[in-house]
């Protein structure tokens, strides 16, 4: 794995949670929408009664899964902040920041610094390559299955 690919892990894990919450939030409808009926009709006696019951369970795993990739995210942007610090530039440093921490795009980027866009993009590249080196000795190796 690349620096570049080694910093993007928090983009897609932040993706992956919001993509998680979104499920989340559909689950919830659901729930609400899972009442009863009251009438003085009689019941059939194959119907399933645990329909609310099985949305609640699966609400709570759902929630169980954002977690765990909340405390995966956490523990990630930790190991790249300590990386990140190791550029000695601050304009470069901020630049990473705002893209790997706060997971900001390009666009929002280049705003915040108040700079070019491509003058960002040669920023970044060149501090994709100072980092090279730290990256590989701080990289856990990967388990050959």
């Amino acid at each position: 794995m690349n620096v570049k690919e080694y910093l993007s892990q928090t983009l897609e894990i932040s993706r992956d949670i919001d993509s998680k919450l979104e499920q989340l939030k559909e689950l919830r409808a659901l729930a609400t929408k899972a009442s009863a009926t009251v009438t003085d009709m009689p019941g059939s006696p194959t119907r399933n009664t645990d329909k609310l019951e099985s949305v609640v369970l699966k609400i709570v795993a759902q929630e169980e899964a954002i977690n765990r990739e909340i405390d995966r995210l956490v523990d990630l942007r930790e190991e790249i902040a300590e990386i990140i610090r190791q550029e000695r530039d601050g304009k470069t440093r901020r630049i990473l920041e705002l893209r790997y921490l706060c997971c900001k795009p390009w666009h929002e980027v280049a705003a915040k610094m108040e700079l070019n866009p491509r003058y960002v993009y040669r920023l970044h590249d060149t501090a994709v390559r100072n980092l090279k080196n730290f990256v590989k000795s701080h990289q856990k190796p990967s388990k050959a299955t």
